[in-house]
């Protein structure tokens, strides 16, 4: 169980369709989930970057922009549709479904202070240590301004 004296709780999972994430999930509804919990399933994308027009009038860029932010969340509903069927299956019914852009490291810490989570359980892709200062981790930004325990599932 997620350290809590509180039943049911509100466990948050980050997914962002790696198979890291998706371990993470399983290992949580096995061993933390119960079926009276809340989970939040969350998806939380970058904003498509700026296009540099080149030769593109400013219509079609922002167009391009935008069907790219289209594709992006249409990729994070399918991911937290398939995460909320592997909950149901599972016999957890109550999850509740986030897809956004934007910072996906503040904005999944903010949605865990907004939601009251008790627990958040996020994957770990086991980059290196230069590649991570370089990019920084989703994982060590969470446990580190998270408000409430973090588990960190290394895949």
């Amino acid at each position: 169980k997620c350290p809590s004296n509180i039943m049911p709780q509100v466990v948050a999972v980050g997914l962002d369709g790696s198979e890291y994430s998706s371990q993470a999930l399983e290992w949580a509804l096995d061993n933390i989930i119960t079926k009276e919990d809340e989970v939040l399933l969350v998806n939380i994308e970058p904003r498509v970057g700026t296009i540099v027009p080149g030769d593109f009038d400013a219509f079609t860029v922002e167009e391009l922009q935008q069907k790219l932010e289209q594709k992006t969340i249409e990729r994070g509903n399918e991911i937290v549709q398939a995460a909320a069927s592997q909950c149901k299956s599972k016999g957890v019914e109550k999850t509740h479904l986030y897809v956004e852009l934007g910072d996906s490291r503040h904005d999944f810490v903010k949605l865990l202070e907004d939601k009251n989570a008790n627990c958040a359980v996020v994957g770990h892709r086991g980059m290196g240590a230069m590649k991570r200062m370089l990019l920084g981790s989703f994982s060590d930004f969470v446990l580190h301004h998270a408000h409430c325990p973090v588990i960190v599932h290394r895949g």
